[in-house]
């Protein structure tokens, strides 16, 4: 017994530190190994088995030759990178509250009003950070305002004691008053919203901005049905395409520069517009349809996309010719009918509404294909000039002494449709407060039409075919510059260029410079047929038109970016802002001693001296201060502009490209003005070529008989150009 115990007790003593002995070398063996992951891998998971945890694979995968997987959201440092992430967040969170605060506790009372509006919008943390941080800047700020705004006498008149002024010396962007001037239902024209104020803030801006310009409907009696719910002059369809191109102008709007992005207000419009107007197409055409096509055509054209917007044009006008100007065959039962039906009220009414859209959709062909260079499709209407009884003659010709004089009708709406009878003979920059100055809207339509009729037959005897410039001859020059000097010299003291300065005014007056001016450069044919000295008077003559027209519509802008400021600058005159950049940017290269302003695409041709070039350059010496400085306003007013409009936001591009190329010093507000337009470091620029893939713009860069899409050429110039502002 004895025995076989001492035998048995001898193996176990040996045993013991063996076993305490064991995990040793498996420690060692550990400290060099790589850093093993605190979960099971995947597969042992799924097999449900034991996992040994060792990498790059663990026992159990090297024996089943299975892939192993550890994942790694479970580890210590990815643990560790979530808690340092969370911290980042909630310092930066903290920090933009800070900010905030101290914002609060040191601006002013109208800037603390903003500042609430932004914050009752709902907007993002980051939204009220970036509108703090733009709130004393020279833009308007555009982040996400309540669509409800301060509507009480107080915050009024603490706008108006508190308010600044902008610095461009225009109207103080600070005292506002968005109190709507007409009073609508948005029930039940539109879908998109059932918010009744909204609605009528947006058709207060589009009758102040957008309306007066184009006169595409008598707008007292589209208010009036629009108020009755009178379908006859009032459909969603119009309703929506009108509020689709009104959300540019507000400032309590954003994304007004971005059109495709689905959170701007008016592509939520335009998209229900554009749902109505397919449903439309299985129905029977009506003035109603006619007026849509048309404002569709406008806001496409306000969101960058012109040449779809011209499709909508033409169509506009085909309806237009098939609906209202068909010859019709007397018939004999029908003796004496027409007389007597257009006795009514209504049916004079329908006329009186009839006519307006006519002659607004032939002043729209006038323009749209002048600036595009290609024929009328559309004859002048034979129909009296809006809101005047004088016919114009069967066998119009351009004799300046059969033009009717305009005279201004006055504007007195019934049915309250306005907030303040006072409102309905005045004009003011709504929502901005300042004094008021006479509605000439009707008169200035009046007078625009006649202007058109003389634009008419120079596009028929210059475009003769689709891409068909033909030149014009000395007497042909003479003719319609005397056509347009009589039209300017017949227009009333009200409409005189400078005296007033509503967009619709402007406008006119610019279109007028352009004309000129494009005339000058237009090559005179047979030159050589001419006299001598006769064609040297007459040089001399067209060169200080041109350079009086040049600089009239710099200056005429100057005065409208002083009266009105370019904040809400009326979309239309987006055309008259893109030529007197070009004119800037040619006196720019021209003045640097360069003949292109700007490296030419692929294909095209380079600027010649030749006539029918754009951009104009300037003749004779100049400042090259007086040059830069010039250039600088005209980039800081398409600054401004751009908030609301894509394409202008394409040529300022094209316009810092054009100084970091000829190495332009500009002062730091501009320069600020451009870093907040294009951060490339804050915005993807894959965001930025994709707008511009998107931009379907008519609007060109000419020289000599080529030209170049202002598209075509910031993309070119962004392949040659540094890419970060």
């Amino acid at each position: 017994m004895s025995g076989k115990s001492s035998s048995s007790k001898t193996p176990l003593r040996k045993l013991r530190p063996a076993a305490a002995l064991q995990p040793r070398p498996a420690m060692v063996a550990k400290s060099g190994r790589k850093t093993r992951a605190k979960n099971a891998c995947t597969a042992c998971q799924q097999s449900k088995k034991k996992c040994d945890e060792e990498t790059p694979k663990c026992s159990s995968c090297i024996d089943s030759d299975l892939e192993c997987v550890y994942s790694i959201e479970e580890t210590a440092r990815h643990k560790r990178n979530v808690i340092r992430s969370k911290i980042k967040d909630y310092e930066s969170d903290i920090d933009k509250y800070e900010r905030i605060l101290d914002h609060i506790k040191n601006s002013s009372i109208s800037s603390l009003q903003r500042v609430l509006d932004v914050i009752r919008g709902q907007a993002s943390l980051e939204d009220i950070v970036m509108f703090i941080r733009h709130d004393h800047s020279p833009f308007l700020p555009t982040g996400v305002i309540s669509p409800e705004p301060a509507t009480s006498d107080l915050s009024l008149l603490m706008n108006k004691q508190w308010g600044s002024t902008d610095p461009s010396g225009g109207i103080d962007l600070n005292v506002l008053d968005d109190r709507p001037i007409l009073n609508l239902s948005a029930q039940p024209w539109t879908d998109v919203t059932n918010d009744d104020e909204l609605v009528s803030h947006l058709m207060s801006l589009y009758m102040t901005w957008d309306h007066p310009v184009w006169h595409l409907f008598d707008f007292d009696i589209f208010i009036e049905a629009m108020k009755n719910g009178d379908t006859s002059y009032c459909s969603p369809l119009l309703v929506n395409a009108t509020l689709a191109e009104a959300c540019h102008y507000s400032n309590r709007i954003s994304f007004r520069a971005d059109p495709h992005n689905p959170n701007f207000l008016g592509h939520r419009f335009f998209q229900e517009a554009m749902r109505l107007w397919n449903e439309e197409t299985n129905k029977v055409p009506t003035l109603l349809t006619v007026q849509s096509a048309f404002l569709i055509g406008v806001t496409l054209s306000a969101d960058g996309m012109d040449r779809l917007g011209g499709m909508f044009l033409n169509n506009g006008i085909r309806l237009c010719k098939e609906l209202f100007m068909q010859p019709q065959e007397p018939q004999p039962s029908d003796k004496g009918k027409e007389a007597v039906s257009l006795q009514t009220e209504e049916d004079k009414k329908f006329e009186f509404a009839k006519r307006i859209t006519l002659w607004a959709a032939f002043n729209f062909q006038c323009t749209y294909d002048y600036i595009v260079r290609c024929p009328h499709t559309m004859p002048v209407p034979d129909l009296p000039l809006p809101y005047l009884e004088s016919a114009v003659p069967h066998d119009y010709t351009i004799s300046p002494d059969e033009i009717p004089p305009p005279h201004p009708v006055v504007h007195d709406p019934e049915n309250g449709a306005f907030r303040d009878v006072k409102k309905a003979t005045e004009w003011c920059p709504y929502p901005y407060v300042r004094e008021p100055e006479p509605n000439l809207s009707r008169a200035t339509f009046q007078a625009h039409c006649a202007f058109h009729i003389i634009l008419y037959e120079l596009s028929e005897t210059q475009f003769e075919s689709l891409n068909g410039e033909k030149t014009l001859s000395l007497v042909e020059k003479r003719k319609y510059y005397e056509a347009f000097d009589q039209w300017k010299a017949s227009l009333p003291d009200e409409l005189e260029e400078g005296r007033y300065l509503a967009s619709s005014l402007t406008f006119m007056h610019a279109h007028f410079h352009i004309v000129v001016m494009d005339i000058h450069q237009n090559k005179i044919k047979d030159e050589k047929g001419e006299d001598p000295d006769e064609l040297e008077a007459f040089k001399t003559d067209s060169e200080a038109r041109y350079e009086r027209s040049k600089a009239g519509l710099y200056e005429l802008l100057e005065r409208y970016n002083s009266r009105n400021s370019m904040y809400t600058m009326s979309q239309p005159l987006t055309y008259a802002m893109l030529i007197a950049s070009q004119n800037a940017m040619g006196s720019l290269a021209r003045v640097k001693g360069l003949e292109t302003p700007t490296p030419v695409p692929e294909g095209q041709t380079p600027k010649t001296d030749e006539a029918g070039d754009m951009p104009i350059m300037p003749r004779g010496p100049y400042d090259e201060d007086h040059i830069v400085q010039t250039f600088e306003n005209t980039l800081k007013w398409a600054c401004h502009a751009s908030n609301s409009f894509v394409t202008l936001k394409i040529f300022v591009r094209l316009m810092q490209l054009e100084v970091q190329r000829l190495k332009i010093e500009l002062s730091e507000s501009t320069k600020e003005n451009l870093r907040r337009l294009f951060q490339w470091e804050k915005k993807d620029k894959g965001k930025w070529i994709e707008d511009l893939e998107k931009a379907q713009t008519n609007l060109t860069w000419r020289k000599k008989k080529k030209e170049s899409n202002i598209v075509d050429m910031v993309k070119s110039l962004e392949e040659l150009t540094v890419q970060e502002g």
